[in-house]
Protein backbone atom coordinates (compact mmCIF):
# COMPACT_ATOMS: atom_id res chain seq x y z
CA UNK A 1 0.00 0.00 0.00
CA UNK A 2 1.46 3.38 -0.99
CA UNK A 3 1.77 6.34 1.36
CA UNK A 4 -0.80 8.26 -0.72
CA UNK A 5 -3.33 5.43 -0.41
CA UNK A 6 -2.68 5.14 3.34
CA UNK A 7 -3.36 8.87 3.81
CA UNK A 8 -6.62 8.58 1.88
CA UNK A 9 -7.77 5.86 4.27
CA UNK A 10 -6.55 7.47 7.50
CA UNK A 11 -7.47 11.11 6.89
CA UNK A 12 -11.29 10.66 6.95
CA UNK A 13 -10.94 8.70 10.21
CA UNK A 14 -8.88 11.51 11.75
CA UNK A 15 -11.46 14.12 10.68
CA UNK A 16 -14.30 12.05 12.13
CA UNK A 17 -12.43 11.55 15.37
CA UNK A 18 -11.77 15.28 15.65
CA UNK A 19 -15.49 15.79 16.03
CA UNK A 20 -15.29 13.94 19.37
CA UNK A 21 -12.08 15.51 20.60
CA UNK A 22 -11.49 17.52 23.78
CA UNK A 23 -11.41 21.32 24.01
CA UNK A 24 -7.91 21.56 22.53
CA UNK A 25 -9.38 20.83 19.06
CA UNK A 26 -10.40 23.99 17.20
CA UNK A 27 -13.24 22.51 15.15
CA UNK A 28 -15.27 24.38 12.52
CA UNK A 29 -16.00 28.11 12.68
CA UNK A 30 -19.75 27.45 12.68
CA UNK A 31 -22.08 24.60 13.57
CA UNK A 32 -25.62 23.73 12.55
CA UNK A 33 -28.19 22.11 14.81
CA UNK A 34 -29.10 18.52 13.98
CA UNK A 35 -30.97 15.71 15.74
CA UNK A 36 -33.45 18.10 17.40
CA UNK A 37 -37.16 17.40 16.77
CA UNK A 38 -39.09 19.96 14.71
CA UNK A 39 -41.30 20.81 17.70
CA UNK A 40 -38.37 21.20 20.11
CA UNK A 41 -35.38 23.50 20.64
CA UNK A 42 -31.73 23.17 21.64
CA UNK A 43 -31.26 24.79 25.04
CA UNK A 44 -28.36 27.15 25.68
CA UNK A 45 -27.06 26.80 29.26
CA UNK A 46 -24.95 29.15 31.39
CA UNK A 47 -22.48 26.32 32.07
CA UNK A 48 -21.61 22.95 30.57
CA UNK A 49 -24.21 21.13 32.65
CA UNK A 50 -27.73 19.91 31.75
CA UNK A 51 -29.01 21.38 35.04
CA UNK A 52 -27.38 24.80 34.59
CA UNK A 53 -29.53 27.90 34.12
CA UNK A 54 -31.08 28.21 30.67
CA UNK A 55 -30.03 31.44 28.93
CA UNK A 56 -31.51 30.89 25.47
CA UNK A 57 -32.51 28.36 22.84
CA UNK A 58 -31.79 27.52 19.21
CA UNK A 59 -34.44 26.24 16.77
CA UNK A 60 -33.97 22.87 15.01
CA UNK A 61 -31.88 23.01 11.85
CA UNK A 62 -30.47 26.47 12.66
CA UNK A 63 -27.22 27.56 11.03
CA UNK A 64 -24.70 30.26 12.05
CA UNK A 65 -24.02 28.76 15.50
CA UNK A 66 -20.54 30.18 16.17
CA UNK A 67 -18.02 27.79 17.72
CA UNK A 68 -16.20 29.18 20.77
CA UNK A 69 -14.60 25.86 21.76
CA UNK A 70 -15.75 22.45 23.00
CA UNK A 71 -14.77 20.16 25.83
CA UNK A 72 -15.48 16.57 26.79
CA UNK A 73 -16.27 13.76 24.39
CA UNK A 74 -13.81 11.14 23.23
CA UNK A 75 -10.07 11.63 22.97
CA UNK A 76 -8.26 10.39 19.88
CA UNK A 77 -6.86 7.49 21.93
CA UNK A 78 -10.34 6.49 23.16
CA UNK A 79 -11.78 6.77 19.65
CA UNK A 80 -9.01 4.56 18.27
CA UNK A 81 -8.70 1.92 20.97
CA UNK A 82 -12.09 1.51 22.68
CA UNK A 83 -14.92 -0.71 21.49
CA UNK A 84 -18.24 0.88 20.48
CA UNK A 85 -19.73 -0.10 23.83
CA UNK A 86 -16.76 1.38 25.71
CA UNK A 87 -16.97 4.54 23.62
CA UNK A 88 -20.66 4.93 24.46
CA UNK A 89 -19.87 4.56 28.17
CA UNK A 90 -17.06 7.13 27.92
CA UNK A 91 -19.36 9.63 26.20
CA UNK A 92 -21.97 9.16 28.93
CA UNK A 93 -19.34 9.79 31.62
CA UNK A 94 -17.75 12.75 29.82
CA UNK A 95 -20.34 14.21 27.42
CA UNK A 96 -19.22 16.77 24.88
CA UNK A 97 -20.30 20.36 25.49
CA UNK A 98 -19.64 23.29 23.19
CA UNK A 99 -19.37 26.97 24.02
CA UNK A 100 -21.26 28.81 21.29
CA UNK A 101 -22.78 32.12 20.28
CA UNK A 102 -26.14 32.30 18.51
CA UNK A 103 -27.83 35.59 17.59
CA UNK A 104 -25.95 37.44 20.33
CA UNK A 105 -26.49 34.84 23.08
CA UNK A 106 -23.43 33.03 24.41
CA UNK A 107 -23.56 29.81 26.41
CA UNK A 108 -23.08 26.04 26.36
CA UNK A 109 -25.00 23.42 24.40
CA UNK A 110 -24.85 19.62 24.24
CA UNK A 111 -22.34 18.77 21.51
CA UNK A 112 -24.26 15.72 20.28
CA UNK A 113 -26.79 18.09 18.69
CA UNK A 114 -24.20 19.98 16.63
CA UNK A 115 -22.73 19.21 13.21
CA UNK A 116 -20.28 21.16 11.10
CA UNK A 117 -22.08 24.02 9.40
CA UNK A 118 -21.57 27.39 7.79
CA UNK A 119 -22.93 30.91 7.96
CA UNK A 120 -24.12 32.68 4.81
CA UNK A 121 -23.86 36.30 5.95
CA UNK A 122 -26.15 37.66 3.24
CA UNK A 123 -28.85 35.07 3.98
CA UNK A 124 -28.46 35.54 7.72
CA UNK A 125 -28.80 39.30 7.30
CA UNK A 126 -31.94 38.90 5.18
CA UNK A 127 -33.50 36.59 7.77
CA UNK A 128 -32.54 38.69 10.78
CA UNK A 129 -35.37 39.31 13.21
CA UNK A 130 -37.00 42.71 13.15
CA UNK A 131 -35.98 45.06 15.95
CA UNK A 132 -38.78 46.47 18.09
CA UNK A 133 -38.05 48.91 20.89
CA UNK A 134 -40.62 49.71 23.59
CA UNK A 135 -39.66 51.83 26.57
CA UNK A 136 -39.55 49.82 29.80
CA UNK A 137 -39.51 46.43 28.07
CA UNK A 138 -37.06 43.86 26.77
CA UNK A 139 -38.67 42.83 23.47
CA UNK A 140 -37.95 39.90 21.16
CA UNK A 141 -39.68 39.59 17.78
CA UNK A 142 -40.04 36.03 16.55
CA UNK A 143 -40.37 34.41 19.98
CA UNK A 144 -43.07 33.59 22.52
CA UNK A 145 -43.26 32.66 26.19
CA UNK A 146 -46.03 30.10 26.56
CA UNK A 147 -47.79 29.94 29.89
CA UNK A 148 -48.11 32.32 32.80
CA UNK A 149 -51.08 34.17 31.24
CA UNK A 150 -53.90 35.62 33.30
CA UNK A 151 -55.82 37.47 30.56
CA UNK A 152 -56.16 37.66 26.77
CA UNK A 153 -57.83 40.21 24.52
CA UNK A 154 -57.58 41.76 21.07
CA UNK A 155 -54.96 44.45 20.39
CA UNK A 156 -54.24 46.23 17.13
CA UNK A 157 -50.47 46.50 17.71
CA UNK A 158 -47.67 45.31 19.94
CA UNK A 159 -47.48 48.84 21.38
CA UNK A 160 -51.14 48.59 22.48
CA UNK A 161 -50.39 45.23 24.06
CA UNK A 162 -47.42 46.70 25.96
CA UNK A 163 -49.46 49.71 27.06
CA UNK A 164 -52.11 47.39 28.46
CA UNK A 165 -49.45 45.49 30.41
CA UNK A 166 -47.98 48.77 31.71
CA UNK A 167 -51.29 49.71 33.30
CA UNK A 168 -51.41 46.41 35.21
CA UNK A 169 -49.15 46.07 38.25
CA UNK A 170 -49.83 42.34 38.11
CA UNK A 171 -48.48 42.10 34.55
CA UNK A 172 -44.85 41.01 34.19
CA UNK A 173 -44.84 40.72 30.39
CA UNK A 174 -46.82 39.89 27.27
CA UNK A 175 -47.04 37.88 24.05
CA UNK A 176 -48.51 39.67 21.03
CA UNK A 177 -49.66 37.51 18.11
CA UNK A 178 -49.46 39.65 14.97
CA UNK A 179 -51.75 37.59 12.72
CA UNK A 180 -54.46 37.09 15.36
CA UNK A 181 -54.07 40.64 16.73
CA UNK A 182 -54.26 39.08 20.18
CA UNK A 183 -52.47 40.06 23.37
CA UNK A 184 -51.69 37.67 26.23
CA UNK A 185 -50.66 39.40 29.46
CA UNK A 186 -48.60 37.40 31.91
CA UNK A 187 -48.09 37.23 35.64
CA UNK A 188 -45.32 34.65 35.26
CA UNK A 189 -42.45 34.73 32.79
CA UNK A 190 -41.36 31.47 31.15
CA UNK A 191 -38.48 30.71 28.77
CA UNK A 192 -38.67 31.87 25.17
CA UNK A 193 -39.25 29.58 22.23
CA UNK A 194 -39.30 30.46 18.50
CA UNK A 195 -42.56 31.65 16.89
CA UNK A 196 -42.22 33.96 13.89
CA UNK A 197 -45.75 35.33 14.36
CA UNK A 198 -45.30 36.50 17.95
CA UNK A 199 -43.56 39.38 19.70
CA UNK A 200 -42.79 38.83 23.37
CA UNK A 201 -41.93 41.50 25.93
CA UNK A 202 -40.84 41.51 29.58
CA UNK A 203 -40.87 44.49 31.93
CA UNK A 204 -37.35 45.69 32.78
Amino acid sequence: MTMKTTLKLILPLMITAAGFAHADADGPDYYRVHGVASNDVLNIRSHADPHARKVGEIPPGAECVRNLGCKGGLTMEEFTNLSKREQAAAKRDHPRWCHIEYQGTKGWVAGRFLAEGSCDRSRASAGRRERIRIAGYSVDAGSERRGGDYYKDFATSVEDCAAWCSRESRCKGFDYHKELEACWVKEKIHHMRPNKNVVTGVKK
